[in-house]
């Protein structure tokens, strides 16, 4: 396996099951990110949320990947104001609130213009 990656969560299995059953949606609604508290983290999929977050805000867009239909792309926009802080994991959490995917990232630092610099 990959160093970084993104899993279904067993909660997010379980409520992609029901939503095929029922002909329902999904609807992923917010990206949660953490710290990992300081250190890279591994996610299992019996996880339900970050191990320390520092940001959440809703999902700015959703594409699926033009070669590969089970690829899709979510994307956060984090404003210049915010920051602070580095990113090392992530959940995508549906709208009510729960881990329907968990993730991990190559350390990503998030300045804000004290720091000296910023980027959204």
């Amino acid at each position: 396996m990959s160093i970084y990656y993104t899993l279904l969560t067993d909660v997010g299995a379980s409520a992609m099951a029901y939503a095929a059953a029922n002909n329902t949606p999904v609807n992923l609604a917010e990206v949660v990110l953490g710290d990992g508290g300081g250190s890279a983290t591994a996610p299992l999929k019996t996880d339900t949320q970050v191990v320390n977050e520092v940001y959440r805000a809703s999902i700015n867009s959703i594409t699926q990947h033009p070669v590969n239909p089970s690829w899709y792309t979510i994307e956060l926009v984090i404003p210049p104001h915010i920051g602070g802080f580095t990113i090392r994991e992530f959940t995508i959490n549906d709208a009510n609130d729960n881990a329907i995917f968990v993730g991990n990232i190559a350390a990503e630092t998030k300045p804000v213009l004290p720091d000296g610099m910023t980027r959204d």
